[in-house]
């Protein structure tokens, strides 16, 4: 009789890189390295300590399929990084898509409540801390 492979660990954590392009990435050529920008990157900031490191979307789905999005507490996702450098943790301009309703009512960040690591601050103050760069909202009526 065959050995069953056993099941994954509930949970199990995949591992984590802050070098290797995730395929959040839109890239030009292979092998050409990271692309100037990213779309909707995942990371993790930990903000006391100013670090900061990506989570693949593989890395990502795999949490929410084990049901442990818990391990995506604290995580950011903004909608477009323009990277500096084509450092994939620093960016030059980081730009979150708004559609407020009425359409004519002005975007607003979200923000982050006591029980969040983020505590007192917007989502745009927290993407410039984590990132380093300027954060913009974009609108149908434009930047914000």
């Amino acid at each position: 009789m065959a050995a069953e492979n056993p099941s994954p660990a509930p949970c199990s954590w995949a591992g984590r890189s802050t070098t290797s392009p995730s395929p959040a990435l839109v890239t030009s050529s292979p092998g050409s390295g990271p692309p100037p920008f990213s779309i909707e990157q995942r990371y993790r900031y930990y903000r006391h300590s100013h670090i900061l490191e990506t989570i693949s979307r593989k890395q990502e789905q795999q949490f929410i399929e084990e049901g442990c999005t818990h391990k995506l507490r604290g995580t950011i996702k903004p909608d477009i990084v323009l990277h500096s450098d084509y450092n994939l943790l620093g960016a030059a301009l980081i730009i979150d898509l708004k559609f407020p309703c009425p359409s004519s009512n002005d975007p607003t960040w979200r923000s982050y409540g006591r029980n969040s690591a983020y505590d007192g601050l917007t989502q745009g103050q927290v993407y410039q801390q984590a990132l380093d760069g300027k954060a913009f909202m974009l609108t149908p009526r434009g930047f914000f």
